[in-house]
C-alpha cells in the first residue's frame, strides 16, 4: 500500500479577479494600496466597475500658428458665437485660433505688446476679450484691437432730423489722432409720397428697396384715394442703413404697385471704423458735416480710460475687475472701458493680513468673484450701486480660506467644476465647495511632492468631456527617474479616480468649449492640438497599467503564479466620436509579472483564448476569405487574453504596456497556489 503525502503548503489553485478599477494611489507602496487601485495608469481611464478604456489619441495640430516664436500662454473665449483659443507668444504678440474653422489670425497685437510670462485674459459678454499685463489694458472684438486712449463708444445726444443723405463724421480735440466712424441712418419724420401707385388698401405694409441695411425700413398705408392710390403713410419700421437707397425709393409689398417715396432720415447710431492711431488723452468731440439736415445730430464719444495695467482680470456682476498688487479695480456698471468714480467705477485695496503678498488670480464662478493669493481666497458678492453724488459701488467680501490659496498666476487657473472650484497649490490639488477647501490629491502625494518640491511646476488646467464624463485636468512637470530631466504629465480625475495622460509633449494646456462640448487643448510650444481629438483612427497611443501588488488574501504566504490574463472588449465608435471604425483591438498584450522581492520578471505575452484548426499532418490552418486574405481567430467582441505565468512572491502584480487603443479593459485575472508560509525573504 502506498500513500501520497501532500505538503501542508500545497493548497489548491486560487484565482485573482479584479474588476473594480479605483484609479491611481501613490500615497503608499504598491503592497499597501487597495487591490483595486493602481500604482500607475497612463492613457487609460478608470471609469468604473469593469470599465477602463484606452483614451483616444490626440487630434491633428495647427503647426502654422506657432512656427516662431513659441506659445507662452493660452486662454479660451467665445466671440459672437465663435470659439477661439488665444495665444500669447514668447515675443509678446497675441494670435488666435478659430476652434470652429481652424482659421488663424496672427499678430492681433504685435510683438513686444505683452509680457509673455505675466498675462491674463477674460471674456466680456461674448463681444470681446480683455487682456491685461503689468503694462497694458487692451481688448479685441474680432475686428478692432484697442488700448488706453482708444475711441470705443458713442452716445447719441440728438438724432437730428430732415437728413436726405448720410453726414460725414470727424473728430476734433482729445490729443489723439486717427479715430473714424460712420453714421447709421433711420427713416424719420413725415415721408413724401412721390408716386401714389394703385391697388393699395389701408393697412398694407410696404418695404423700401435698395440701399445697404441691417434692418430694412417699412411704412404703413394709412389712407388711400380712388383706385387704391396712397394718400398718407406712417413709419412701421425705421430701418438701419449704412448706404441709403436712391430717392425716390421704390417700395414692395402690400396689395398694390407703383408707389415711390422720397424719405427723410435721422442718425440712429455711429459705427466705429477706427479706434485711433494715436491714443487720446480725453474723449474727442464728434462733428457731423453735411447730409442736408433740418436739425443737426449731435453725439459724444468715449475712450478706454482709467487703467494702465493689471496682473489678473475677470468679468463679474456686469463689470470688469482687474487686480494689480493688492488692489481690485472695477469698471462702471455694464461697461468694460469706464473705470471712473463718477460712474460708480473705482478700486479697493485688500489690507487684511490673510492676503500675505499680492493677488494672483481673479475667478468668477458660482455667484462669487474669488480673489486668490498665495495662501488665501476671498469671496466677493452682492455688488450694488449706492445712490449718491457720485454714486458708489458697494459689495461684500469675506475671507473663506486663510491658509490655502495658489501661488500660480492665470496661466494655471482655478477651474469651475460643477459647484466647486479646483486648483493646484503648493501642497497638491484642492477643491473649494462652499467655504471649505479640501485636498483632493492625497492619493498622489508622492507625485505632488516631486512636482512642488523637486523643481517641477504646474503648467495649466482645464476640464474636458471624456467618454461622457467631465474630467478636470492639471498639467505638471516632474522629475521622472525613467527619463533624463523632467517630463510633462496631464493629471486627471474622473468620478473621484485619478489617472494620467501623455499625448505629445505639451508645455501648456487650457480648457475650451467647442460647439457646446468641453474639450482640452495643449501646446508643445510650436503646435496646438486637441487632447483626445483624433477622429480618423490614424495614430497609436502608448498606454501603461501598473497594478497594486496583491497579497491575495494573506501576505504571509508565498504565491506561485500559474496563469495571468485580461478581459477586453471593443469600444463603441459612437462613444469616442471616431468617424473611421477602430480595427486595432489588440490580439496580444505584453505583461511583466511583478513581486515585492525581485521587482519585475521577464515579459510574457497574453494571447487570445481561442482554438486553432490542425490538419491530419499536424499543421495549423487559418481562414481565408473570398479575397484570398488570411483571417485570425480573435473574436470581434469580448475577449480573454491569457498566458502561462511563472513568478513567486508574497505580493504579486502586473505591469502591462501597449500602443493600441479603441478597446476597454473589463477585468484583470490571475491564478496562483499558496506555497510556504512565513518563509524568509527570497526563500520558498
Amino acid at each position: 500500500m502506498t500513500s501520497k503525502v501532500v505538503a501542508p503548503y500545497e493548497d489548491r489553485k486560487q484565482d485573482i479577479v479584479v474588476k473594480q478599477f479605483d484609479g491611481v494611489n501613490l500615497s503608499a507602496h504598491r503592497t499597501q494600496i487597495k487591490e483595486t487601485e493602481f500604482a500607475w495608469l497612463e492613457n487609460v481611464v478608470p471609469l468604473g466597475y469593469a470599465n477602463m478604456p484606452v483614451v483616444p489619441a490626440a487630434g491633428s495640430s495647427s503647426t502654422t500658428l506657432f512656427a516662431a516664436p513659441n506659445a507662452a500662454f493660452m486662454a479660451y473665449a467665445n466671440l459672437n458665437g465663435t470659439d477661439f483659443m488665444f495665444v500669447v507668444k514668447t515675443n509678446g504678440s497675441l494670435s488666435s485660433l478659430n476652434l470652429n474653422t481652424g482659421a488663424i489670425t496672427n499678430n492681433i497685437f504685435a510683438a513686444a505688446t505683452f509680457s509673455s510670462t505675466d498675462v491674463a485674459i477674460a471674456q466680456w459678454k461674448n463681444e470681446r476679450i480683455i487682456i491685461v499685463d503689468p503694462s497694458n489694458y487692451r481688448s479685441w472684438d474680432g475686428t478692432f484691437a484697442t488700448s488706453n486712449g482708444s475711441v470705443v463708444a458713442f452716445t447719441m445726444t440728438a438724432a437730428g432730423a430732415g437728413y436726405t443723405s448720410i453726414p460725414t463724421i470727424t473728430f476734433t480735440g482729445g490729443g489723439g489722432l486717427g479715430a473714424a466712424a460712420t453714421a447709421v441712418m433711420q427713416v424719420n419724420g413725415t415721408q413724401t409720397i412721390t408716386a401714389a401707385g394703385t391697388g393699395y388698401v389701408v393697412g398694407d405694409i410696404i418695404t423700401f428697396s435698395g440701399g445697404t441695411s441691417t434692418v430694412t425700413a417699412q411704412l404703413r398705408v394709412d389712407t388711400i384715394g380712388g383706385g387704391g392710390t396712397i394718400t398718407a403713410v406712417s413709419i412701421y419700421r425705421s430701418g438701419a442703413y449704412s448706404v441709403l437707397p436712391t430717392a425716390p425709393v421704390a417700395v414692395t409689398g402690400g396689395s398694390g404697385t407703383g408707389a415711390t417715396i422720397t424719405p427723410l432720415y435721422n442718425v440712429a447710431s455711429l459705427t466705429l471704423t477706427n479706434p485711433g492711431t494715436t491714443a487720446y488723452i480725453a474723449a474727442p468731440t464728434v462733428v457731423f458735416t453735411g447730409g442736408g439736415f433740418t436739425s443737426a445730430a449731435t453725439a459724444t464719444s468715449a475712450i478706454v480710460a482709467g487703467l494702465s495695467a493689471g496682473h489678473a482680470v475677470a468679468t463679474y456682476a456686469g463689470r470688469v475687475w482687474v487686480a494689480k498688487g493688492r488692489t481690485r479695480n472695477y469698471s462702471a456698471p455694464d461697461s468694460w472701458y469706464d473705470f471712473s468714480a463718477a460712474t460708480a467705477g473705482g478700486s479697493s485695496i485688500i489690507s487684511d493680513e490673510t492676503l500675505e503678498k499680492n493677488i494672483n488670480q481673479l475667478i468668477a464662478a458660482n455667484g462669487f468673484l474669488y480673489t486668490v493669493g498665495d495662501t488665501s481666497i476671498d469671496a466677493l458678492s452682492d455688488v450694488r450701486v449706492q445712490a449718491g453724488s457720485p454714486p458708489i459701488t458697494v459689495f461684500s467680501s469675506v475671507n473663506i480660506s486663510p491658509q490655502i490659496g495658489s501661488q500660480f498666476g492665470p496661466g494655471n487657473p482655478l477651474i469651475p467644476f460643477g459647484k466647486a472650484l479646483l486648483w493646484s497649490a503648493r501642497f497638491g490639488i484642492y477643491s473649494l465647495l462652499g467655504s471649505t477647501p479640501r485636498k483632493l490629491s492625497d492619493k498622489l502625494d508622492l507625485l505632488m511632492k516631486a512636482v512642488t518640491v523637486s523643481g517641477g511646476q504646474f503648467l495649466g488646467a482645464g476640464v474636458c468631456k471624456l467618454y461622457g464624463s467631465l474630467c478636470p485636468a492639471f498639467l505638471v512637470s516632474y522629475p521622472d527617474g525613467s527619463v533624463a530631466g523632467t517630463r510633462t504629465l496631464v493629471v486627471m480625475l474622473v468620478n473621484g479616480r485619478w489617472f494620467f495622460v501623455t499625448q505629445g509633449t505639451p508645455t501648456l494646456i487650457a480648457g475650451a468649449t467647442v460647439s457646446g462640448d468641453q474639450v482640452l487643448f495643449a501646446s508643445d510650444g510650436t503646435n496646438i492640438y486637441q487632447l483626445f481629438g483624433e477622429t480618423t483612427n490614424a495614430s497609436t497611443i502608448a498606454w501603461k497599467i501598473t497594478t497594486a501588488l496583491w497579497p491575495a488574501k494573506t501576505p504571509v504566504s508565498d504565491k506561485q503564479m500559474f496563469k495571468c490574463g485580461v478581459e477586453i472588449s471593443p469600444l463603441e465608435n459612437s462613444i469616442v466620436s471616431i468617424t473611421t471604425p477602430i480595427t486595432d483591438i489588440p490580439a496580444t498584450i505584453n505583461v511583466l509579472l511583478d513581486n515585492e522581492r525581485s521587482g519585475t520578471s521577464p515579459q510574457i505575452v497574453l494571447g487570445p483564448n481561442t482554438g486553432q484548426w490542425v490538419n491530419a499532418a499536424g499543421v495549423s490552418g487559418s481562414w481565408v476569405n473570398a479575397a484570398g486574405q488570411s483571417g485570425d481567430w480573435l473574436l470581434p467582441g469580448f475577449n480573454i487574453l491569457q498566458a502561462d505565468a511563472s513568478t513567486k512572491g508574497r505580493y504579486v502584480g502586473y505591469t502591462m504596456i501597449g500602443s493600441t487603443r479603441g478597446f476597454t479593459f473589463n477585468g484583470i485575472l490571475g491564478q496562483y497556489e499558496e506555497r510556504g508560509k512565513w518563509n524568509a525573504s527570497g526563500v520558498s
